[in-house]
């Protein structure tokens, strides 16, 4: 549907952006392996809510594998996509309170741009994930 949408409204606008944010949880097999799978629902639960409410009707949110999750922005500008970014990293500083206990979880966030980093949704995505593998290594 959005890779449609993005052909319609080329044709219609040439300044029309979509933002493609790719979110990586860190180190999130450690909490499964340490506190289990179920555990480990729970705070994918719990990013999905925090996600939501970061994006809140600026865009679209889901689960994208695992515990990889996007967001597509339509029609915002660069400074747009930056104030995001920055609503999930303050959506993730604070705890997580799982079963009692107290996780700080950690994100790498990628973005990808349309059309400068691709005009198609499967190449906004790879991109915005090399993205996040970037700033992923250079966060060790």
């Amino acid at each position: 549907m959005l890779n449609h949408k993005l052909s319609l409204l080329q044709e219609l606008s040439d300044d029309y952006q979509v933002a493609v944010l790719f979110i990586d949880l860190n180190n999130f097999k450690h909490i499964n392996d340490s506190l289990g799978h179920e555990a480990g629902d729970l705070v994918l639960q719990e990013v999905s809510d925090r996600l939501l409410k970061c994006a809140q009707d600026a865009g679209f949110v889901c689960r994208y594998g695992g515990d990889e999750f996007l967001i597509i922005l339509e029609n915002n500008q660069l400074v747009q996509v930056e104030e995001q970014v920055e609503k999930i990293r303050e959506a993730f500083s604070r705890l997580f309170e799982i079963r009692g206990n107290l996780l700080h979880v950690t994100d790498s966030v990628g973005v990808s741009m349309y059309p400068e980093d691709g005009e198609d949704l499967v190449t906004l995505i790879k991109n915005a994930d090399h993205s996040m593998y970037r700033v992923k290594r250079r966060a060790l």
